[in-house]
């Protein structure tokens, strides 16, 4: 998913909607962890992660 969303995009709301849709379908395929990889300096990407648990 890294930079599936440009800039002008930001703040609408898909990055969270699309990460949703990852666990939604990980889990439904028995995945059992999902790790984030993000940057300490991308904060966006930390509240989307926390947002989806």
């Amino acid at each position: 998913m890294a930079r599936a969303c440009r800039a002008t995009r930001a703040r609408f709301g898909y990055a969270t909607e699309a990460a949703d849709a990852i666990r939604d379908a990980s889990r439904n395929g028995g995945v059992q962890h999902l790790v984030a990889l993000i940057r300490p300096h991308n904060v966006a990407s930390q509240r989307v992660a926390t947002k989806i648990g």
